[in-house]
């Protein structure tokens, strides 16, 4: 490495300072910051590739014909992608995707559904409303059954932002907030802040993991006067 008065302010610097990376290619000077790992012990990741091995790991359990049985399910229930194009899921693919969800929002410990659903969920959602909840940064969502809701199963509730304005086009970036029992029509999201806009939707989950369509709404949350 070539001896310069001022390093960072010339292009033959070479080698790391206070974790940046100072180099020259054929493309030309560069400086870079190595990555850093995830911290995944604080994440959900560690539990959701759990639920994936287990889940995984009972696939290989199942008898020819209950995995044939998803392969029949599957290929009358194709997907769409975040793309809106449509595909064809495997069996094994409609296995984990059903019992993954159900293990999530039911916190199941007892093996995964061996079958395939004999039948779609009866159950669908409509009427989302979302109003001012008691105090600064609450919302209280409000929504009816299309069928007769089921304790058992669940209502998710995802939301997205804050945003500084209501939105014209609906955004993809929810995340997960809670859920309640799919006898239920009511649920709340609280500690929003306050005068912000939010994106919030809902839809209808069965303990065997199907889903119902996605409700959607958006609201600002209530400031305390």
């Amino acid at each position: 490495m070539a001896k310069v008065l001022d390093p960072l302010h010339s292009g033959d610097a070479r080698g790391t300072v206070s974790g940046v990376i100072y180099s020259r290619t054929k493309y030309g000077y560069s400086a870079r910051r190595k990555g850093m790992p995830v911290r995944r012990v604080r994440s959900t990741q560690p539990y959701n590739r759990g639920v994936l091995g287990f889940i995984a790991r009972s696939w290989g359990l199942r008898t020819n014909p209950q995995r044939e049985s998803w392969r029949d399910w599957a290929a009358t229930h194709p997907r769409t992608n975040s793309m809106g194009q449509v595909y064809q899921q495997s069996g094994f693919n409609a296995y984990v995707g059903l019992n993954s969800l159900a293990i999530r929002l039911g916190e199941l410990v007892a093996v995964p559904g061996t079958s395939a659903p004999v039948a779609d969920l009866a159950i669908g959602m409509a009427s989302l409303v979302a109003v001012d909840g008691v105090g600064g940064g609450v919302i209280n969502l409000d929504w009816t059954h299309l069928g007769v809701g089921v304790a058992a199963d669940f209502n998710e509730i995802q939301i997205a932002g804050p945003f500084t304005s209501q939105g014209r086009v609906e955004v993809t970036n929810y995340r997960f907030e809670t859920e309640v029992a799919g006898n239920l029509m009511t649920g709340v999201t609280s500690a929003l802040e306050e005068g912000a806009w939010y994106w919030l939707r809902v839809r209808y989950v069965g303990v065997d993991g199907q889903t119902s369509a996605w409700l959607y709404t958006q609201h600002m949350a209530p400031v305390v006067p």
